[in-house]
């Protein structure tokens, strides 16, 4: 009789502890994330020379499509890799570019249930820049940017099932790029012949929303 009545109390309890104990991140889970960002840098433009040095100050505006794979190494972690494209906007509006990022993310989830994470996270990689401009009488001058970035930031995840759900993420993000070539309606321009360099520093904030899901 004992026993019978306390039945009811150890199904809920049962219950209740494995409801807490479910996370959405565990050893060997694989989240698939596609989302869109929006960015706002501030950015600094250096050219030397050995008869000139310039730098300019402005801001920018990004947009990207990034796409995350990882996976779950213990709890409270994964490792995953990550892709991205897209553009900028700059003060005068006017330059055609193109932009890549390619790189490695850690990913700690200091909260972690079945519906719900909070997670901190790094990122590392390469970039890439592309702008194109046209001049007159018809040149074209497009210039090809590449080198390394990190970011660090922190973002929710919510899942309305076990598998689909939506997260958003801000982070903080510099890019370190110098120009690795130029050319001249197609045809190479070297620079380092006259000994010209030129780089491109940004940092700023990006907010990300997107989907995610989990198997």
């Amino acid at each position: 009789m004992r026993t019978a009545a306390l039945l009811p109390l150890f199904v809920l309890f049962s219950l209740a502890t494995g409801h807490v104990a479910a996370q959405c991140n565990a050893p060997g889970t694989v989240h698939l994330s596609l989302g869109a960002d929006l960015g706002l840098h501030a950015t600094k433009y250096e050219e030397t020379s050995p008869l000139y040095a310039n730098t300019d100050r402005d801001g920018a505006v990004s947009y990207g499509f990034p796409l995350k794979v990882h996976v779950g190494v213990v709890k409270p972690l994964s490792i995953g890799v990550y892709g991205e494209f897209g553009g900028y906007v700059d003060t005068a509006g006017t330059r055609s570019n193109r932009t890549g990022v390619i790189g490695i993310e850690p990913r700690f989830y200091p909260v972690n249930t079945d519906y719900f994470n909070l997670r901190l996270f790094m990122q590392g990689g390469y970039s890439m820049l592309r702008i194109e401009d046209r001049y007159q009488f018809g040149q074209v001058g497009v210039a090809r940017y590449g080198g390394p970035h990190f970011a660090f930031g922190t973002g929710l995840g919510f899942y309305a099932k076990q598998v689909f759900g939506l997260y958003f993420d801000v982070k903080y993000v510099r890019h370190w790029l110098p120009l690795n070539s130029f050319e001249a309606n197609g045809q190479d321009i070297d620079f380092g012949a006259w000994g010209y360099e030129a780089k491109l520093t940004t940092g700023g904030v990006q907010f990300e929303l997107g989907f995610n899901v989990r198997f």
